[in-house]
């Protein structure tokens, strides 16, 4: 149908913008803080099946965002140092000296945290997609296409859908099961 063509075009429009800025911002940026630990506990999750790192998330999202550089070759990880800290020494930020080893020691860090970045900018296309489809459904095609740009175009959004963190990935997830749950 010819609404349905439309709605195509402008996701996809939408997806290569986004993509675009997401992905030109992000390579300009060094790790936040909390980057290198989130990145690591979702690779060492992922490969070792050790949620050792930091359980004070759930993992799905960190094993998401590692999933690229469990499919690159090279990655290097020295795992039995998980073993070798102590729980006392965890609590007091040894998993950022261990992450920080992982990252920037071991691997090239600017290679997995572009690539591990990559998998958030995704879950940024997938709630852009999911607030259209709301949208259009509530206001009709025109308005929704307006609320898509301006997603696109939010600073917010932009900023932190090219973080390896779980705050994006939580905001996609939860705003996809309203919008599932409300269909």
């Amino acid at each position: 149908s010819r609404q349905m063509k439309r709605s195509v075009l402008v996701g996809a429009a939408f997806a290569v913008v986004f993509v675009v800025l997401t992905v030109g911002s992000y390579v300009q940026q060094a790790a936040v803080w909390d980057e290198p630990q989130h990145l690591t506990s979702g690779y060492v999750a992922l490969t070792q099946r050790d949620y050792r790192v930091d359980p004070e998330h759930p993992p799905l999202l960190r094993m998401l965002a590692a999933l690229p550089l469990w499919l690159t070759p090279g990655v290097t990880l020295d795992a039995t140092a998980v073993d070798h800290l102590a729980p006392d020494e965890w609590s007091r930020l040894g998993q950022f000296q261990f992450a920080h080893e992982f990252l920037y020691r071991q691997n090239d860090a600017d290679r997995l945290l572009y690539r591990a970045r990559f998998m958030s900018v995704l879950l940024g296309v997938g709630l852009g997609i999911l607030i259209f489809l709301w949208a259009r459904k509530w206001v009709g095609f025109w308005p929704a296409t307006w609320v898509l740009a301006l997603f696109a175009l939010e600073p917010n959004i932009l900023a932190h859908a090219g973080l390896v963190t779980t705050d994006f990935g939580i905001t996609c997830f939860l705003f996809g099961a309203a919008y599932f749950a409300w269909r």
